[in-house]
C-alpha cells in the first residue's frame, strides 16, 4: 500500500487528539488491515472518528486488542474501536478507557461477596430461571451523577434466560470496598438504590438528578 505521509500541521493536531474534518476523508483496507484515509494522507496515533476513539500505527493500520501507551493499557475491540466501562479477558476498563490494575477485588471475588450479602434476595431471583451477567463497569458515572455513590464497581445483571433475555435487577460490588448495592431492571435510573450487608438494606440512596 502506497500512502503519502501526513503533512507537519496534521501530526501536530494528532499529537493532541485532534483530527482535522475532511470532506475525503474515508475507511480503506486491503489484504493488512484498515486505514482512515483523508486525502492523500492518512493518520497515525490516537483518532476520533464520529465520536470513537481509535488507535493506528506509523504505517497508518488501525490496531486492536491490548496497547500501551503513555504508560496505561488501553483496549480497542475489533471493530478497532477503544473500550470503556466493561472488563475485558477479566480486566477492569474504567470509563476514562484505561485498565485499572489497582483494586481490590476482581469478578470472581465481587460476585461471590455478592451473593454472600444480598444472597438471599439474588438466589431468589435466580431460582425463577434467571442467570447473572457482567455488565458495564462505567455504570459508575450514573451512581456518582445520580446517587452521589462515588466509586467504581462492578455491575451484575440478573437476566431471565432465552434469546431474548429480560433485565430482572441489577446488583453493584465496589470493585475496592466491596459494597454491595441492590436496585431495579433498569439499572438504578429513577429508582432507589440500597446498600446491602448481611441481607439487610443498612441504607437508602435516592434519585438526586
Amino acid at each position: 500500500m502506497k500512502k503519502k505521509l501526513v503533512s507537519t500541521v496534521l501530526t501536530a493536531l494528532l499529537v493532541m487528539g485532534i483530527t482535522p474534518v475532511s470532506a475525503s476523508a474515508e475507511w480503506r483496507s486491503d489484504s493488512t488491515g484498515w486505514w482512515y484515509s483523508q486525502g492523500n494522507s492518512y493518520v497515525k496515533g490516537w483518532n476520533e472518528i464520529n465520536y470513537k476513539w481509535y488507535y493506528f500505527d506509523n504505517n497508518g493500520y488501525m490496531k486492536t486488542g491490548w496497547l500501551k501507551s503513555s504508560g496505561n493499557w488501553y483496549y480497542l475491540k475489533s471493530s478497532g474501536e477503544m473500550a470503556k466501562g466493561t472488563v475485558i479477558d477479566g480486566y477492569i476498563i474504567n470509563n476514562d478507557w484505561v485498565w485499572i490494575t489497582n483494586y481490590k477485588y476482581n469478578v470472581d471475588e465481587a460476585k461471590k461477596i455478592m451473593l454472600k450479602e444480598d444472597g438471599e434476595y439474588v438466589n431468589k431471583i435466580l431460582s425463577k430461571n434467571n442467570e447473572i451477567v457482567l455488565g458495564d463497569v462505567g455504570i459508575q458515572q450514573a451512581l456518582k451523577n445520580n446517587y452521589k455513590i462515588d466509586e467504581e464497581v462492578y455491575g451484575f445483571y440478573i437476566n431471565s434466560k432465552g434469546e431474548d433475555p429480560v433485565v430482572v435487577a441489577v446488583e453493584f460490588v465496589g470493585i475496592n470496598t466491596g459494597n454491595v448495592y441492590r436496585t431495579g431492571s433498569n439499572g438504578g435510573s429513577g429508582n432507589t438504590v440500597k446498600l446491602i450487608k448481611d441481607n439487610k438494606i443498612v441504607k437508602e440512596y435516592t434519585w438526586v438528578n
